[in-house]
């Protein structure tokens, strides 16, 4: 079955940029600080206590990259830190500060603030405009002045993000090492229910498989379905297709955790990229980084409940506790090799986890294109606590 969308990637990510005198340093002829909201409703799993934070790493690519000092800056590195669940009603707001602009690299420290119910509370007591539930009043007063973010909204994310210009092919003063490691589809299709068998190995009829949950564990994936059965919820679409191969035969014959594997495959719902009146697909710099944001907002799905599913564990014994992103590495490793997303071929991700421990989780991936080659790698650490059923309130 075909999923359908009603707003693009490119959508979804929309921002306004706060145009404001603010009176600070200069670099050339670029604001070192400047000041963005978000203008559309980020995506929010009917199960989880905060909206997916895979929309404010791929939104804080994307304004960052509104940023830098030339279209040829490609974003190839993001890390940031989760510091409190987002909001889905109230917007987001991204304080973009001019790190450092090289000639080959640029640099962008992102700051991402909301204002909370308690934020929003402490203005209204403040001025006695203690109707103003919505906080419009603290929305109009911030969005005018935004040196009082930090003073008046919570912040929940802070990240750093580096573009560079591609290296060219031809070019002969610089040569570029290239390895990667072992493209093991073949594998995993041989092994999975969905691998159907032909003369040439093993493929994959990518629409047969199941949309990927947005919460992929039996005790969330249930009440959302209960929900849907009772005609009160149904799943919204994100913008990015992702479906996921049957690998419990494989994971079932592997005895270290950190071996077992989960395979989704990707693709945009939309083209991310401008086709030319000749019919040719052309990509811009603003389509190349809009192609980044979507593996980066990709590359979060599932992510701790990747490293959850890696174990046995009674779970008639415990529940889950707390489970939530705390930071986000990924890295873009090709750049060139175009289209790094799009609507026409699936991209094969891989994710498994390294190591858990001291209630927090380790989820690693990477994605490869559809010739089998690295595109990108990511990493999260990660809260996972379980909790012991108290039996005796059954």
């Amino acid at each position: 079955m075909k999923p359908l969308t009603t707003r693009s990637f490119s959508d979804l990510l929309a921002y306004l940029e706060l145009h404001v005198a603010t009176g600070l340093e200069a670099t050339g002829n670029q604001l070192k600080e400047r000041y963005f909201r978000s203008s559309t409703i980020p995506y929010q799993a009917k199960v989880a206590t905060g909206v997916f934070g895979g929309h404010i790493l791929a939104q804080s690519l994307w304004v960052a990259a509104a940023t830098v000092p030339s279209k040829e800056f490609i974003c190839h590195n993001l890390t940031g830190y989760f510091l409190r669940p987002g909001l889905k009603d109230v917007p987001f707001y991204y304080h973009i500060t001019v790190s450092r602009d090289g000639k080959s690299y640029a640099t962008r420290e992102i700051k991402v603030y909301q204002p909370t119910p308690k934020d929003i509370d402490r203005h209204n007591t403040k001025n006695h405009t203690a109707e103003d539930t919505k906080g419009q009043g603290l929305i109009r007063l911030i969005e005018n002045n935004p040196q009082l973010w930090k003073e008046e909204l919570s912040l929940a994310f802070i990240g750093v993000c580096s573009f560079k210009r591609p290296l060219r092919d031809d070019d002969p003063k610089v040569k570029s090492l290239v390895h990667q490691p072992q493209y093991l589809e073949p594998q995993y299709l041989a092994a999975s229910l969905d691998g159907i068998k032909t003369q040439d190995g093993f493929r994959v009829n990518h629409e047969m498989l199941p949309l990927a949950p947005d919460s992929d564990s039996i005790e969330w994936t249930s009440k959302v379905d209960k929900l849907i059965e009772d005609g009160h919820y149904a799943e919204p679409i994100h913008p990015i297709e992702l479906r996921k191969l049957n690998l419990d035969e494989y994971n079932a014959d592997v005895n270290e955790t950190s071996n077992r594997r989960v395979v989704h495959y990707l693709k945009s719902l939309i083209p991310l990229s401008k086709t030319a009146a000749t019919g040719k697909t052309t990509y811009s710099t603003d389509d190349i980084n809009l192609q980044v944001a979507a593996l980066i907002y990709t590359s979060d799905r599932n992510s701790m409940f990747t490293v959850l599913n890696a174990h046995s564990f009674d779970r008639e014994e415990y529940r889950i506790g707390r489970i939530a992103s705390i930071s986000h590495n990924f890295v873009l490793h090709n750049m060139t090799k175009l289209p790094l997303v799009d609507s026409e071929h699936w991209s094969m991700m891989e994710s498994w986890t390294d190591a858990t421990g001291d209630g927090r989780g380790l989820y690693n991936g990477r994605v490869y294109d559809k010739d089998g080659v690295l595109t990108c790698s990511f990493m999260q650490d990660g809260v996972m606590e379980l909790f012991k059923k108290d039996h005796s309130k059954i």
